[in-house]
């Protein structure tokens, strides 16, 4: 794949969203799919949630431009129902049980419909791979389906957040994907790059803090299905464009921080999908962090972590090594997390920052 053609793709998806994000947001308005400030939403104003119908015309758009693999048609597709079970949820915050139960069968659908289903993954002590079993090679895509749903969705918590993190996963994947000549990969990932970074104009107030805009639910879950969908193809053919290993690496933060945030639930008895403040991003803003500051750290954070990905990909290095390295990025994270959750809980903690 050539770059101009790569630029050409990306511009055009960026116009798009530009051109329908004004419709979109009108149309959320009148639907009554607007997020409104609360005690753990902090911004000011009912801000629309348009940035899913945007994607999802985006890519039912681009049908007749891209090139259809199974994959990509299992995005399409699914990005219906997906879209419409995010929508319903923004309007009317559906149980957690709920949502679990359909990204499940989001899951079954990818497995018995489209056969994408994690059958290898990097041994976690040798260099040679791992081989599940037909039954838990099934458990465990659905498990990785709903985690990856939710850990995209999690991350969707301040404006910029979640359309900067998923463009840097998408433009990582698409170079891998060029490299190795993966052409409908690399132009879906390059599609939906340029349909966040139109987004992403609103969402940070380019175009004023009146015409701001969010993904909600259905946006999010929008983009973790392809985010999912583009790993457990590419780390899964033949030939694979993607370790296993590296596929973690490359989702990045949102990963880290969904892991940390359950195990931490856990721990206290709560359940792992309830709302709360204690996602990295909370954490950094209950500590003294302007929003501005706490979105460049996790950036350059995601930025950090995707590098490290392209690294395990091209490397000689064993995997498995690449895997603790993350196991224990995972736990720093959660004991750091947990040592200033604390401070925050015991009040130590001024409007201005850390007391002194």
């Amino acid at each position: 794949m050539e770059f101009s053609y790569a630029l050409e793709v990306v511009f055009t998806a960026f116009i798009c969203s530009l051109v329908l994000l004004p419709a979109a947001s009108a149309l959320a308005k009148r639907c009554g799919l607007v997020d409104k400030p609360n005690a753990r939403k902090r911004h000011v104003g009912d801000v629309p949630l348009a940035g899913g119908l945007v994607i999802l015309s985006g890519l039912w758009l681009a049908v007749p431009f891209l090139p259809m693999t199974t994959a990509t048609w299992s995005i399409v597709l699914l990005s219906v129902p997906l879209f419409v079970l995010g929508a319903v949820d923004d309007r009317f915050d559906l149980s957690a049980r709920l949502r679990l139960l359909a990204q499940l069968g989001i899951g079954v659908v990818l497995v018995f419909a489209f056969g994408l289903t994690i059958v290898q993954l990097d041994s976690v002590f040798s260099a040679g791979p791992l081989l599940l079993a037909p039954i838990l090679a099934v458990l465990f895509t659905l498990m990785s389906t709903c985690g990856v749903l939710n850990a995209i969705n999690m991350s969707d918590g301040i404006d910029g957040l979640l359309g900067s993190v998923a463009s840097i996963s998408l433009a990582a994947i698409a170079l891998l994907c060029m490299d190795a000549n993966a052409v409908p990969e690399a132009s879906l990932s390059l599609l939906v790059l340029g349909l966040l970074l139109g987004y992403l104009a609103f969402n940070l107030g380019f175009f004023g803090p009146d015409r701001r805009v969010f993904l909600g639910d259905s946006g999010s879950m929008l983009v973790g299905l392809v985010l999912l969908v583009l790993l457990v193809e590419l780390s899964q053919k033949d030939t694979p464009v993607i370790t296993p290993t590296s596929a973690g690496w490359l989702l990045g933060l949102p990963l880290l921080d969904t892991v940390s945030v359950m195990m931490r639930r856990i721990v206290q008895g709560r359940s792992p999908f309830a709302a709360g403040r204690d996602h990295f991003h909370h954490v950094l803003q209950d500590l003294g962090l302007s929003r501005r500051l706490t979105l460049n750290v996790l950036v350059a954070l995601q930025v950090v972590f995707v590098v490290v990905g392209i690294t395990a990909n091209k490397s000689d290095i064993p995997q498995y090594l690449f895997f603790w390295a993350f196991v224990v990025v995972t736990l720093v994270q959660f004991f750091g997390v947990n040592g200033a959750v604390r401070v925050i809980a015991k009040g130590k903690i001024t409007e201005h920052g850390i007391a002194t």
